[in-house]
């Protein structure tokens, strides 16, 4: 068994490979693409390409979700509390969404923000409430989304 090795000089204008050619092989050049992927600035520092392998000391400038919500049942007048956390950058906004509709606060719906977790409290749940709930956190460097299903007995 004969060892191929293989190399790209990626600032070259040609492609090349060094593997031999096959009997049924047409060509020896290789095709190497290059991924255009929006890292952070701490991935890019540390030559990261995964933003889970940040450690606990580095916040990342993206921000990601570290606790997402999770689907929930209720009974009609009861309290619902939606729960994330994540880690981003202190410009991150963060908004709540029912059915892709942006929850504004109310004497129902209430939003607490911490530095970084986020709740969503809605009082005396009624069928109406029943669908899907979505948390969406963004900054200049990027986003993430998570969503969840709230369940309402006696909804239809």
């Amino acid at each position: 068994m004969s060892n191929h090795l293989a190399s790209v000089d990626l600032n070259a204008n040609e492609r090349n490979s060094a593997l031999p050619k096959s009997p049924n092989q047409k060509s020896g050049n290789c095709d190497v693409s290059k991924q255009n992927t929006d890292l952070c600035d701490n991935c890019i520092k540390n030559k990261s390409l995964n933003h889970n392998s940040h450690s606990q000391s580095i916040k990342p400038c993206c921000p990601i979700f570290n606790k997402k919500m999770v689907d929930t049942r209720a009974f009609p007048g009861d309290v619902v509390r939606f729960d994330v956390g994540f880690e981003a950058d202190a410009q991150t906004t963060v908004t709540w969404y029912f059915e892709d509709e942006i929850i504004v606060k109310d004497n129902r719906n209430s939003i607490l923000k911490s530095k970084e977790t986020c709740s969503l409290i809605i009082k005396d749940v009624c069928e109406d409430d029943d669908g899907e709930y979505s948390c969406e956190i963004v900054n200049s460097k990027g986003e993430d989304e998570c969503s969840s299903e709230l369940i309402v007995y006696g909804a239809l």
